[in-house]
């Protein structure tokens, strides 16, 4: 298989999607290039071609992330990959989410958000993986609150926002690490709910409104709290430092935020 001749595959998909109708051929459309996902590719050293890996993998991206229509046959591979024990291929999955994120619509976003929380959020609370991969789920989970922050609520409609239900489903599972100032999860619960926060104004004061309040009830325990004041200086100390920076770390989600939609909720605390 020349990779240039992979790369003329890939533009002709583009230009189908871009120029042709194809709606009753879109699964068989999609898989014409969803079999090459993830791009393996090492080029033999006497071999002569320009092509990079760089170039097959973006390539392959755009494809598989160009239209809305694509949505239901590309999530469930990129959350099966996601699973794999090969970092590359969870680093071009949550990068590949990343850019759907972009162009799939909210509704098919939200459906299929309880798949993709789970093994992101693992990827901070349990960091066993390398920067690289756990810098990829932030900007994932980031991308997905700015894509859902962007859906209207239809009038009338009895549904959520789909921007509550992430917040909703990340807060409800992490809300019980942020009261444990005796692990290092609370920072890693602090930086998944940080970067839902980055995703939008909304995003950040529905975040800020749910988790600070604890936070700081949490950190003020550690002076008053006649039980906790019996214990070791040291660990109280340790304890104050965890939630501190973990509150730093929400706080740092509201920079740059210009509050124009929403009020800022710091300012009612």
């Amino acid at each position: 298989k020349d990779p240039r001749n992979l790369l003329l595959v890939f533009k002709s998909v583009l230009f189908i999607i871009h120029q042709l109708s194809f709606d009753v051929l879109a699964e068989d459309l999609f898989e014409v290039v969803a079999c090459y996902f993830p791009i393996h590719f090492s080029m033999p050293p006497d071999e002569d071609c320009s092509v990079t890996k760089e170039e097959l993998v973006s390539s392959l991206r755009a494809c598989l992330t160009a239209t809305d229509k694509f949505a239901e046959f590309c999530l469930p591979i990129l959350a099966e990959k996601l699973s794999s024990d090969l970092p590359s291929a969870q680093v071009d999955s949550l990068l590949t989410l990343t850019q759907g994120a972009k162009v799939f619509s909210p509704q098919q976003l939200v459906q299929s958000l309880n798949i993709f929380w789970v093994p992101i959020r693992n990827k901070i609370l349990y960091p066993t993986s390398s920067e690289e991969l756990q810098t990829a789920a932030l900007e994932c989970l980031e991308a997905l609150s700015s894509a859902l922050s962007a859906w209207q609520v239809p009038v009338g409609a009895s549904q959520p926002h789909h921007l509550d239900t992430l917040v909703s489903t990340c807060f409800n599972d992490l809300q019980r690490h942020l009261c444990q100032l005796n692990s290092n999860v609370v920072l890693a619960s602090a930086r998944l709910l940080g970067a839902v926060a980055r995703g939008s104004d909304p995003a950040c004061a529905a975040v800020l409104s749910k988790t600070v309040p604890p936070l700081v009830e949490q950190c003020g325990s550690q002076l008053v709290d006649p039980v906790v004041a019996q214990e070791d200086t040291s660990h109280r100390q340790r304890r104050g430092r965890r939630g501190v920076a973990a509150l730093l770390e929400l706080m740092e989600a509201a920079d740059n935020k210009s509050w124009a939609e929403v009020p800022n909720p710091l300012a009612k605390m």
